[in-house]
């Protein structure tokens, strides 16, 4: 989970175990950003913004790089979060590895 910004709220354990964290606090406060491969994040605030704008969540790949330096293409299902006046507060991802 995350705010509008982008920067991570909570993540569950099968997040930790996948990237080799021992801890939540190795991603909250962070940038979900910092975790993708740099030739990515380009892509990933284009597609973040046509998000935001458009009022509509996506499903899409990314290539992240692991705690190990292991790269990983994830499925990435991005949902927007709203408060009850319907405004946009933040995002919940759904990340599985592309098999």
């Amino acid at each position: 989970m995350g705010d509008l910004w982008g920067y991570i709220t909570d993540v569950n354990q099968v997040i930790l175990d996948l990237f080799g964290a021992k801890d939540k606090k190795e991603f909250v406060g962070q940038h979900v950003f910092n975790f993708l491969v740099k030739e990515e994040r380009r892509r990933a605030v284009e597609e973040s913004m046509n998000s935001i704008v458009n009022d509509k969540s996506k499903t899409l790949k990314y290539c992240v790089q692991l705690k190990n330096g292991q790269q990983l293409t994830l499925i990435v299902k991005t949902i927007l979060m709203k408060d009850e006046n319907g405004q946009q507060t933040g995002f919940v991802n759904i990340v599985k590895p592309d098999s």
